[in-house]
């Protein structure tokens, strides 16, 4: 599939699917079904919506909903109106939340009733919102500045294609990443960027129209939407939205749907093996993206595991290309038409193969990644240096051009298919009148992802137990963040310019005293 660059735009090509296909089935979520001609409509309406609001080609629309065909709508519609879509984890509260959205220059929040209360705690730092278009039901009162508005009223809109439609050098997103040495940041990608990296996941992925893809990874995030979705939509096939992940309804979901193709993160395959053996283990799914290989999973279930890496700022940078043999443990080869892709020494220089380094990339193709770390134009440069996009992650090439990923070089933290920023973890404890100081470090899992401990020092003649800090965390911060250790030290190592030596909290775990929550729920519900 090679997709001419003028072309790239996700609002043109949802118009042509739907004028070559309309009756075809694009999207299946929480057992509605939309056919490409439907969803169009319903696309236009709500670009049409958000243009009576008076919103412009170029504004951003925040959207903050659960997996279904509401946050579809909204996001597919805001890309026909050409409006840049921010997309908000539905964890998020707080600091984090007000965060991005200010960051983004978000004026119009399109939000789930149930988490409307966040949105109206963290009011008083959101200057530039001024409408919040809610779907569901919610009695949550809003500042009177801003305008509330309901989902609904966008159904009752004209549906006609938009006068004009995004140009492939027009933004599509910003795109939050994980946090590291600092706040999170917003990666502001093209229309073409998107439709780059979809394309390049079609061909890794031999993604044909006669294919069904299942996805249950949240819509904000670029797997579900960008290489779930969108691939779908681009390749003219059919997908099945979950609703989240379930270890005992996954397969059930696959059969019910006769998926083909499938999306997983690290851990699920190992979560999934779990499961009892059935005789129908052996399903219609043939090929699944997961960023590891697991043979004991392809043989069970007789599916093909695809390796990539890539980031949401780049795209897919290597991936196991059709034609190309496999190599135990490797991500492929450096994508051959989007990247040219090193591996460096902290000076930039290029190291020798089997050496570890950092993953660096640029693109071949203009508008081939994302622009920049919107309203970061610090971070934008040190990103971009010499020339090159530094992805902050550790890996090595062998003599024969294949590339293997080793860990992240940065202080990022991966959990649950999420990547978890400690500098603002970090700030959450931090907040805590006891906590003296703190650092958040990843520890192995049994599912291959991290586990998070944080390490606290109380503040003198104060006393705070696990339990304590543990209920703070569960107030304060998404689910995905609340670490499962907690270790209390006297002080931590630092270096002389102050910066905590974290190899060293990850090598001596016992170096105080050191809770597991999960270990003592069990000991506790044992009891």
């Amino acid at each position: 599939m090679n997709i001419e660059m003028k072309n790239r735009s996700v609002g043109l090509m949802l118009r042509e699917r739907a004028e070559q296909m309309p009756d075809k089935l694009f999207a299946r979520s929480n057992n509605v079904d939309l056919s490409y001609g439907a969803f169009n409509e319903r696309a236009n309406q709500f670009a049409a919506y958000l243009y009576s609001l008076g919103m412009k080609p170029g504004d951003k629309v925040g959207i903050m909903l659960p997996n279904s065909p509401e946050f579809l709508v909204a996001w597919l519609g805001a890309a026909k109106a050409n409006i840049v879509y921010v997309p908000i984890n539905t964890e998020y509260r707080g600091q984090i939340l007000s965060h991005q959205l200010d960051l983004a220059d978000v004026s119009t929040m399109v939000i789930g009733a149930e988490y409307l209360d966040r949105l109206v705690t963290v009011d008083d730092k959101l200057p530039k919102l001024k409408r919040v278009i809610v779907f569901g039901a919610s009695q949550t009162a809003v500042p009177k500045r801003l305008t509330r508005l309901d989902w609904a009223e966008a159904g009752s809109m004209k549906a006609s294609e938009p006068a004009a439609l995004a140009r492939y050098t027009d933004p599509f997103a910003i795109s939050y990443t994980s946090g590291t040495t600092g706040p999170s940041k917003g990666a502001l990608t093209t229309n073409c960027h998107v439709v780059t990296f979809a394309q390049d996941f079609i061909t890794l992925m031999e993604y044909r129209p006669e294919d069904k893809l299942y996805t249950c990874m949240p819509l904000f995030h670029a797997l579900g939407s960008w290489l779930g979705v969108l691939t779908t939509l681009m390749a003219g096939g059919s997908c099945l939205v979950g609703a989240r992940f379930s270890a005992s309804g996954f397969w059930d979901d696959v059969r019910s749907f006769d998926a083909t193709l499938g999306h997983m993160i690290f851990s699920m395959p190992h979560i999934l093996l779990k499961n009892p053996p059935r005789h129908d283990d052996k399903t219609t799914l043939r090929r699944v993206y997961v960023a590891q290989r697991n043979k004991e999973f392809e043989d069970r279930f007789n599916c093909r595991i695809h390796e990539i890496y890539g980031q949401s700022e780049t795209g897919i940078v290597t991936g196991c290309w059709p034609g190309t043999p496999t190599k135990p443990g490797s991500a492929g080869k450096a994508n051959p038409n989007t990247y040219d892709v090193k591996i460096v020494d902290d000076d930039d220089n290029e190291v020798p193969p089997g050496t570890v380094g950092e993953f660096v990339v640029r693109p071949k193709n203009p508008y081939g990644m994302m622009n920049e770390y919107y309203n970061m134009p610090r971070e934008t440069i040190a990103a971009f240096r010499n020339f090159w996009f530094h992805t902050g992650d550790s890996g090595t090439m062998d003599a024969d051009g294949y590339f293997y990923f080793t860990d992240r070089k940065k202080d990022a933290l991966r959990r649950r298919g999420q990547n978890i920023s400690s500098f603002e973890l970090e700030t959450v404890v931090m907040s805590h009148p006891k906590v003296l100081d703190c650092a958040a470090v990843a520890v192995p899992s049994p599912l291959t992802e991290d586990d998070v401990k944080v390490v606290a020092v109380v503040r003198p003649n104060e006393k705070l137990t696990a339990e304590e800090l543990w209920a703070y965390c569960d107030e304060n911060m998404p689910r995905f963040w609340v670490p499962r250790y907690i270790e209390f030290r006297d002080i931590l190592p630092r270096t002389p310019t102050q910066k905590v030596e974290k190899y060293k909290l990850r090598a001596s775990e016992n170096a105080g005293v050191v809770f597991d929550r999960e270990t003592l729920q069990k000991q506790a519900k044992a009891s």
